[in-house]
């Protein structure tokens, strides 16, 4: 079964490169093989700059918090135990 999943992820991969090249004339190909891109490619979008976040860290723990909440919830609602004792 394996087998053939990663000669398609290899045609997805060449197919995608092509068509950034033929429809968007975007140079993939080049950057990956260079490690760089030209500055020329990218166009000016300084007035579309993202806003800061207001307090990143408080919004971290807030992120963390939720998700061990989701973890530790979704353990117990399919019967399994947190830990081991």
């Amino acid at each position: 079964m394996l087998d053939n999943v990663l000669p398609s992820l290899i045609a997805l991969h060449i197919g995608a490169n092509v068509f950034y090249r033929v429809w968007k004339n975007d140079r993939l190909i080049e950057a990956m093989v260079t490690g760089s891109k030209p500055a020329a490619d990218y166009a000016d979008q300084a007035h579309l700059a993202a806003p800061a976040i207001e307090r990143p860290l408080l919004r971290a723990v807030a992120c963390l918090v939720v998700a061990a909440a989701i973890f530790a919830g979704s353990i117990k609602l399919l019967g399994g135990k947190l830990f081991y004792v």
